[in-house]
């Protein structure tokens, strides 16, 4: 395939497998941000964000920039619930997912989209909602954290069963296997894409933070180092309210204490 769509929430790696799809093939990424999709908008949001307007009229003006687009020109963390996927016929999707747990912390850690301040611990990070934005295809709906990972996963399974439907190719990618094993993932990606590298190379640093490098992702996602800092009620609530029965197929579990403790 010589376009590749790549779907993920926020914090799953998209930004990492984009780049290193592209460093490795001459397959090229869907639009999935802003500055892809509508230029003139991102130089409007740059500028209402330097002259520090309020951050609900910058989130209008992105969800403006996505309005009435279709499922190959959508935002990378939209709900994939479409009506039409006909402009998906000739691309191959990625769905990016990470354990619930991991997702949760890591939102926690950088809330994209989330202006709500009234938290003070991920306890409470946890039973804050927060409008969500339009282009995230959830009716603009007051929701949680893990009320949108539902959702999210939800509208995944929604759209791989279309996908399958429409004999349209599609693969997942676990942001804990990504991190471990970038070039393992690269070679079962390797049969979708357009003259893939028979000697790929993987990414040594982070695209969001540059004093990470690949090893430290290894360690710190193979090793699940992660759990030390989510406290037993926090994880408590994560195992409770998860929908689990939709995640089986991607091999995510509960993480019991006896597990945590092991981690720590």
């Amino acid at each position: 395939m010589k376009l590749v769509k790549i779907f993920g929430e926020r914090n799953t790696s998209t930004n990492a497998l984009k780049k290193l799809l592209e460093e490795n093939s001459n397959s090229r990424m869907a639009p999935s941000v802003i500055g892809e999709v509508a230029p003139r908008v991102r130089d409007l949001v740059k500028i209402a964000t330097k002259t520090k307007l309020p951050h609900a009229l910058c989130e209008r003006l992105i969800d403006y920039g996505f309005s009435g687009k279709t499922a190959l020109n959508s935002w990378k963390h939209t709900a994939t619930n479409f009506d039409n996927i006909d402009d998906l016929k000739d691309v191959h999707v990625i769905f990016c997912v990470r354990h619930p747990a991991s997702w949760v912390l890591g939102l926690y850690r950088k809330p994209y989209q989330i202006y709500e301040t009234n938290y003070s611990d991920l306890k409470s990070f946890l039973d804050l909602r927060w409008t969500t934005a339009g282009r995230e295809r959830l009716q603009k709906a007051p929701m949680s954290a893990i009320g949108t990972y539902n959702a999210k996963l939800e509208s995944y399974t929604q759209l791989q069963d279309f996908l399958y439907y429409k004999s349209i190719s599609y693969s997942i990618v676990r942001h804990e296997d990504f991190a471990v094993n970038q070039l393992d993932v690269f070679s079962k990606l390797a049969m979708h894409l357009d003259t893939p590298a028979e000697h790929p190379k993987e990414l040594t640093r982070s695209t969001k933070d540059r004093a990470k490098d690949a090893d430290y992702y290894k360690n710190y996602y193979g090793k699940m180092l992660w759990l030390k800092d989510i406290d037993s009620q926090s994880l408590d609530k994560i195992n409770n309210e998860i929908d689990w029965a939709q995640l089986s197929q991607y091999e995510y579990s509960p993480i019991w204490d006896r597990l945590r403790l092991g981690a720590e």
